[in-house]
């Protein structure tokens, strides 16, 4: 035999040629780990790979018209109320049957918050309750801010002001643009930021008012329909908003429990925003204390509110202090969580709004008639027997919007879900916002904006006339600053409707699509104004 090296030629490659061998079914082991492996009972598309439905969900997304919600009813069409996708390996139950959801929610001992949820938040605000699983913590947390939700109503009337502060802003552009339209979405976002700052710290930035200044001084040639634009917004708002984008990747990365943290850390403008809001906060907290030291129980704000509670405590010799460490995390997401859904909602009803006539001079009566030119006052904005259509106006723009469309959960222990197995652990998506969206509850035109249906026939308005798609979610996790939502928008689109007229825009201008990312909103947010004291 012909020797290689001193060696017989075949013994050479032996060991070579087995490790070959050994190398691809080594590969081809691991690629089946890899592989999704699909709940038994629940259909789903084919699996052709490790990514499971990531391809598929990319070529939606490509040409830029759809959003993941677009892919979410995708599958529901496809395969029914129940299916499974694929992110990876990763296994996602997609529910779209409301009875079903709501008895899955209403169990609290049946399904939490998934933990890498809870990780991302906790970049942000270790000890908050959007940062905490279902614990004696989280319950803790709960119970300490509850007495600050119950004071809002005390509070509308600086919402109602800074609801006056964006009349005067869009009259003034709407005078410097000559009646053309311009953007709308930075001063909506800029108004809930304000409003939501008074109402968890008590302190009234003044970017509506340094807009107004701003704008005031711009000459009218320059500011030609969409060219009439805000000046630089304020430090706080950039901060909140780099915080929100940052968050709203967490999600989507691929073992977010490692990547997202170092994904936080190389990023310059993470630490910079979040410190800014942190110092923020830390000089109100300083201010609500000298307030509590100099004055009565008075409260401007929850902030205020979690103060005098702590000195009560403390001179009350109570065991059980609620000190500031327990609550200044709570207070920061109190802050910047809850203006996202309200200016998302503001957003698009500005777009619908403006394509119905007869319903803005229904809606402009029903206020003017309430109020007058007097401030508007949460007590008749809440009667739904005084203001019937107001109430449709925003249970249906809540529906159209989907706004908040998903809940996300994972299951504590195994369920059937509509007669099918789940084990624990299996996380489910719950597509609240189709609930709303079903023609066998709504009809055919379920996809138009039409307050009326929100209406019985005497014009009172019917709460359960349908699905509204649970736009704050239900069950022990449900949106703590659901009240606080509502109140903004019902300050808000009352007093807007009152002054304003809503233009219909040029189709160029006028886009309908959607971005999605902690919430939906529309990617061109346009407005033309016209004053019904100025309508003949």
């Amino acid at each position: 035999m012909e020797l290689y090296g001193g060696k017989p030629f075949p013994t050479l490659f032996s060991f070579s040629w087995s490790s070959l061998v050994l190398a691809i079914v080594a590969v081809f082991a691991f690629y089946f780990w890899l592989k999704p492996k699909p709940l038994a009972g629940f259909p789903h598309n084919p699996i052709r790979g490790i990514l499971g439905d990531v391809p598929g969900i990319m070529r939606m997304l490509s040409d830029g018209n759809k959003t993941i919600y677009d892919y979410y009813a995708h599958l529901v069409s496809t395969h029914g109320p129940i299916s499974q996708m694929f992110v990876g390996k990763r296994v996602i139950l997609v529910l779209a049957d409301q009875n079903e959801a709501e008895k899955l929610l209403t169990r609290s001992k049946s399904v939490d918050v998934p933990v890498y949820l809870t990780n991302i938040f906790r970049q942000l605000a270790p000890k908050s309750s959007i940062a905490l699983l279902s614990n004696d913590a989280w319950k803790r947390n709960r119970r300490i801010f509850k007495p600050t939700y119950q004071q809002q109503y005390r509070m509308t009337t600086q919402v109602a002001s800074i609801a006056e502060a964006l009349v005067k802003l869009w009259d003034t552009k709407r005078i410097r643009a000559a009646e053309n339209h311009f953007d709308a979405d930075v001063d909506l976002r800029l108004a809930t930021m304000v409003s939501q700052a008074c109402l968890a710290l008590g302190s009234p930035f003044q970017c509506l008012d340094a807009a107004l200044a701003y704008v005031s001084t711009v000459s009218p040639t320059e500011t030609s329909g969409i060219n009439v634009t805000s000046p630089e917004t304020a430090p706080m708002y950039q901060a909140i908003q780099t915080i929100l984008q940052h968050l709203s990747r967490g999600p989507t990365m691929p073992f977010s429990s490692i990547t997202f943290p170092i994904y936080l850390r190389l990023s310059p403008t993470w630490s910079k925003s979040k410190n800014l809001l942190r110092s923020f906060i830390a000089d109100r907290i300083m201010a609500a204390r000298e307030r509590a030291n100099l004055s009565t129980d008075d409260a401007e704000c929850a902030l205020d509110i979690l103060v005098q509670q702590e000195k009560h405590e403390i001179n009350s010799g109570s065991s059980k202090v609620v000190r500031e460490s327990e609550w200044f995390d709570e207070i920061m997401v109190y802050f910047f969580n809850g203006q996202t859904p309200p200016s998302a909602v503001l957003s698009w009803w500005v777009k619908y709004i403006a394509t119905d006539l007869d319903i803005q001079r229904r809606l402009h009566a029903e206020v003017y008639g309430a109020f007058g030119e007097s401030p508007v006052s949460l007590e008749a904005l809440d009667d739904s027997d005084k203001m019937p259509l107001l109430q449709a106006v925003i249970a249906e723009t809540l529906r159209c919007s989907t706004v908040t469309g998903l809940i996300v959960r994972q299951l504590l222990v195994d369920e059937v879900i509509l007669g099918r197995p789940a084990p624990k652990g299996t996380e489910l998506l719950i597509t609240t916002g189709l609930f709303g969206l079903q023609e066998s509850a709504w009809g055919p035109d379920v996809h138009q904006w039409r307050p009326d249906r929100w209406l019985r026939p005497d014009g009172t308005f019917d709460r359960d006339a349908g699905p509204g798609g649970i736009p704050f979610g239900m069950g022990h996790r449900i949106c703590a600053g659901q009240k606080i939502g509502m109140i903004i928008l019902k300050v808000f689109i009352a007093t807007l409707s009152r002054a304003f007229i809503f233009k219909p825009i040029p189709a160029e201008a006028d886009s309908w699509q959607a971005d999605v990312a902690m919430t939906r909103r529309p990617k061109q947010c346009y407005i033309s104004l016209g004053r019904w004291s100025e309508a003949s």
